[in-house]
């Protein structure tokens, strides 16, 4: 191998190699960790998989069939990894939420038996050849993912303001995924290289990024604010705690389904470690907890005034995303459920009227 074709594979794999490390440190060695790392360290793993398999792959056409299956199979993931890491960062969420483990599932299962109903060794055209008809369906499902990202941070680009850190860190991450992905989809024969040294340009820009804003970019372990491991002060606390109970009464923002605890944090100039630790120590409920009780409550002048909709439409109106959610959620604060309550509202009436 020449001179120059040792430097080009040299650069083109480093941003695999360290991005494969770097995935392995976020998966499983940060401590504290959140759930938007655990995501970023799949990204990164699987990118750094697909990218790996095009070095190899560009120096070395006799590559075997399988490690070109497994590169492809990664790069399927790449787009729906980077929406959930955006989505998952943007809302603060520490768990998975039950759909997307189907989603995920669902997209393993396709890949997986198409994998095995088509294998790479034996139909290669169908993954990367004349037809090319599960490479195109990957490539597709990885630009639904950058356009479904890029609905994730459309509030950020509409925005005049300017960007707080975290913004610009996930706006670089998804211009990142952008261009290796146009790179890959667009680069023709020189796509494998193209792809492979514009993610090795990307990965170490974001380092150079990283170090300089490192001190504020502590996004990366869990949140940490000001406030520690420590409570609020109690004449902070109860002046927060006011802000929020003021919205809650005046704006009634609950009775948006939406309404997470990012934006609580936001509409009252504050962040969502400080928020959920201000409900947790200083107000005894969690923040699911602290809006479903003033949406129950809400439910209840409804079920007293409205009794000409049903159970189910207050329930909705009250901003409850389901039935289920609704009738819990009332058990919960009154002891009873809306039915029996409606019910016990109309017994105390009629003998009025």
């Amino acid at each position: 191998m020449e001179v120059s074709q040792q430097l080009l594979f040299f650069f083109s794999a480093l941003g695999a190699f360290n991005g494969l490390v770097l995935s392995i440190y976020l998966l499983f060695f940060l401590r504290p960790g959140r759930l938007s790392n655990r995501l970023l360290g799949l990204l990164l793993l699987a990118l750094s998989i697909r990218i790996g398999k095009s070095v190899f792959f560009h120096f070395d056409r006799t590559l075997a069939a399988e490690y070109l299956q497994f590169g492809l199979t990664a790069c399927f993931f790449i787009g729906p990894l980077l929406w959930a890491y955006l989505k998952a960062s943007r809302d603060g969420l520490e768990r998975i939420p039950r759909s997307w483990w189907f989603g995920f599932v669902t997209l393993a299962v396709i890949i997986l038996g198409v994998g095995y109903w088509r294998p790479y060794a034996q139909y290669p055209a169908f993954w990367n050849g004349e037809t090319n008809l599960i490479g195109y369906g990957i490539y597709n499902v990885w630009s639904l993912g950058i356009l479904a990202s890029a609905y994730v941070l459309w509030p950020i680009f509409r925005k005049g303001e300017k960007w707080s850190v975290i913004e610009l860190w996930w706006v670089n991450v998804f211009a990142g995924n952008l261009i290796v992905h146009l790179a890959f989809r667009f680069g023709a024969y020189a796509g494998y290289i193209a792809g492979a040294l514009s993610f090795s340009l990307v990965f170490y820009l974001f380092i150079l990024w990283f170090v300089l804003q490192r001190r504020q970019a502590g996004f990366l372990v869990k949140e940490r604010p000001k406030y520690g491991d420590r409570k609020i002060e109690a004449t902070e606390a109860e002046d927060l705690l006011q802000r929020c109970q003021t919205l809650m009464e005046t704006e009634q923002p609950y009775l948006d389904r939406g309404f997470k605890l990012v934006d609580l944090a936001k509409a009252v100039d504050s962040t969502p470690h400080q928020i959920s630790q201000l409900l947790n120590d200083n107000a005894g409920q969690s923040f699911a907890a602290f809006i479903n009780a003033y949406r129950v409550k809400h439910a209840q002048r409804s079920i007293l005034t409205e009794d000409h909709l049903t159970l189910e439409a207050i329930g909705e109106e009250s901003g409850f995303g389901s039935k289920s959610a609704f009738y819990s959620a009332f058990k919960e604060e009154t002891g009873t459920t809306p039915a029996r309550y409606r019910k016990q509202l109309l017994t105390v009436t009629r003998p009025q009227e």
